[in-house]
């Protein structure tokens, strides 16, 4: 006997094909996002190996991780204020 719900059934909904073409466009629309955590995860490893913390008081940069994933969050959320939203079309109609 098979319970009210099969996993197979739930995966055989999705195609494939339509989950990873959503997921490329999610990836895609959320690109500069993406790139502003790469690039701040490195800053973030750079200012540990490079500046840091001589002592080990300072809550984010004594630990490369911490460090990493601080500057990450930064740069994403930096890269983010670039982002353009698409108006939609009842937006532009009710401004006029």
């Amino acid at each position: 006997m098979q319970p009210w719900f099969c996993v197979t059934d739930i995966l055989h909904k999705f195609s494939e094909s339509s989950y990873f073409s959503f997921m490329k466009k999610w990836i895609f629309n959320n690109r500069l996002y993406f790139a502003g955590a790469i690039t701040g995860g490195i800053a973030g490893f750079l200012y540990w190996k490079f500046v840091g913390c001589i002592n080990g008081t300072c809550v984010i940069t004594s630990n490369p991780l911490r460090s990493t994933i601080y500057f990450a969050v930064m740069g994403a959320l930096i890269f983010g204020i670039f982002k353009k939203e698409k108006k939609k079309l009842n937006d532009i109609s009710e401004q006029r």
